[in-house]
């Protein structure tokens, strides 16, 4: 039962006086275990001759399905056995209400306006996803002299405004994620399982053995947190807040 909608909320309150009430409403929804798998198969003859085949393959394995966790958590449609992402549930960037447009705005200038849309729902953003090439351009912006210019918003451990930003290859060019992590949880019913089989099939006739991994989670986004992620397009962004 998530929270969709929250009103009134905490208030100070005089002695003697009746408390302040907040109310909330719950939808009821559901939400499934969505498992994550695969498996190997490896010759006999391998793990005689290879002291260290067993620990590799476990070790390919325990790399795979948290690389395929994160690219679902990041773009996953929630059809399936698809988690529903978080680009899937993200709020759209739109010029906050105070926000002056600028003159010839820049990627930095719409990444400072989507930080103002989450803070102004009362959320602090903790990351911004850029993919590799965004954000390594964003690094080498140069005047009309091709000398580097410097940004005075970018601090030397690679932060920007004092956020941490995060490359994942999964993010398409030319787009943006922000918000507040600590928001999206994922709630694992099964840990990172291995396990190794002889008796699957033929793989006894044919002298192999079958290793599996596997992991199940639910991943969840209350309603009114999707505020806390603001997504979009750098260049529509530029646009919106360009002065007229």
């Amino acid at each position: 039962f998530p929270v969709t909608i929250s009103e009134g909320g905490a208030a100070q309150t005089a002695e003697g006086s009746t408390f302040p009430i907040a109310s909330y409403k719950y939808e009821k929804k559901s939400a499934s275990s969505k498992k994550t798998a695969v498996y190997a198969k490896i010759t006999e003859e391998m793990i005689e001759d290879v002291d260290f085949i067993q620990s590799e393959v476990q070790s390919e394995i325990m790399t795979d399905i948290p690389l395929k966790i994160d690219a679902q958590l990041l773009t996953g449609d929630g059809t399936g056995e698809n988690h529903l992402g978080i680009l899937a549930q993200a709020t759209a960037f739109a010029k906050p209400t105070g926000f002056d447009a600028l003159t010839a705005p820049n990627n930095f200038d719409v990444l400072r306006a989507a930080l103002l849309q989450i803070q102004v729902e009362q959320f602090y953003p903790t990351a911004i996803v850029l993919h590799p090439a965004d954000a390594a351009n964003m690094q080498l912006l140069k005047d009309a002299e091709n000398r580097y210019l410097p940004i005075p918003f970018v601090g030397a451990d690679g932060r920007y405004f004092g956020i941490p930003v995060v490359t994942n290859t999964g993010m398409p060019v030319g787009q943006f994620l922000i918000g507040d992590f600590t928001k999206a949880n994922l709630f694992v019913n099964r840990d990172m399982t291995i396990r190794f089989w002889d008796q699957v099939g033929t793989d006894p006739i044919d002298d192999l053995m079958t290793v599996t991994g596997s992991m199940r989670g639910i991943f969840r986004i209350k309603g009114p947190d999707k505020k806390a992620f603001v997504k979009g397009t750098f260049s529509t962004a530029i646009t919106a807040i360009t002065a007229a």
